[in-house]
């Protein structure tokens, strides 16, 4: 099924009607779940106005939640979305204990066995720095996990997860902020591969989505 092909609906933030996302019902494949949506993020990780109103949702979700903020950690292409956080939160609300009184917005690197990384330029922004991990879309949350896992072995804490769109409301002991829930989509079903109903009958799956959530590999 090209991609073209996907036909999918808006879908508009409870929240703030301003922000939406596309979705379409299907059997798709990630890279740890089958799941009946493919959720497509990619407007908001390329459009100016649609990055900055999911900017401007977030940060009304963790204001007054989180106090200080040194350093926002990007996951699947979010970093202009990190970029305009980073602004709304410095607009008042938040604090900083970086010396120069503004925030850090950095991305890590994956090696080919999925291991999060900082180059040695970024290590500045993380090491005794407070960290917002910041994702497209969390399926499970395994990927969030490892990476706040990554930011305390090099010396940093993640004090909280906020992401587009995600599954799960806590990770490794932490509140997740997400501005659509499972909730937005009607029967919204992730499934571990061996449990997939799809599979189970033979259905082969629609699409393969990459780790942004955003692009679909046709099979």
């Amino acid at each position: 099924m090209p991609d073209s092909q996907i036909h999918t609906q808006k879908y508009h933030s409870k929240g703030d009607q301003d922000v939406t996302i596309n979705a379409a019902r299907g059997h798709f494949v990630t890279s740890r779940a089958h799941v009946n949506y493919y959720v497509d993020i990619s407007r908001l990780n390329m459009r100016v106005k649609e990055s900055q109103g999911a900017a401007r949702a977030l940060r009304n979700m963790i204001v007054n939640k989180i106090t200080q903020i040194d350093t926002i950690v990007c996951m699947g292409g979010t970093q202009m979305l990190g970029g305009f956080l980073a602004q709304e939160m410095e607009a008042g609300g938040f604090t900083t204990d970086n010396t120069h009184k503004t925030m850090y917005v950095v991305e890590p690197q994956e090696n080919t066995r999925h291991e999060y990384m900082f180059a040695n330029s970024a290590r500045m922004a993380i090491g005794g720095k407070k960290c917002l991990v910041l994702a497209s879309a969390l399926n499970t949350g395994e990927s969030a996990h490892r990476l706040s896992e990554c930011i305390e072995y090099y010396g940093g804490s993640c004090v909280g997860v906020a992401s587009v769109f995600s599954t799960v409301n806590e990770i490794n002991g932490m509140s997740v902020y997400s501005v659509f829930g499972t909730d937005d989509l009607p029967g919204y079903e992730s499934y571990t591969k061996e449990e997939c109903p799809f599979c189970r009958k033979g259905m082969k799956p629609d699409a393969l989505v990459n780790s942004s959530g955003t692009a679909v590999s046709i099979i």
